[in-house]
């Protein structure tokens, strides 16, 4: 956030839709971690492997946007 080129008003809103918006429901990328997970217990494919390490690795950038936009405000 620090940065970032934008007005304090235009970080402030930014992190206030994000965790607005995670308080609404789960984060995409953990529904998809999630289904990936299951489709590959269920049919085991290299696809949904790579899947899986692809959205693990979206779910913890997240997690870090999220602890950012927390601390920020």
């Amino acid at each position: 956030m620090e940065g970032y080129d934008g007005s304090e008003q235009r970080k402030q809103k930014y992190c206030e839709e994000l965790l607005g918006d995670e308080k609404l429901s789960q984060n995409r990328f953990v529904q998809n971690h999630a289904g990936y997970i299951s489709l590959n217990t269920l049919h085991t494919r290299q696809y949904f492997a790579l899947k899986i390490e692809l959205y693990d690795l979206l779910t913890q950038f997240h997690a870090r946007r999220i602890k950012a936009a927390t601390t920020w405000l």
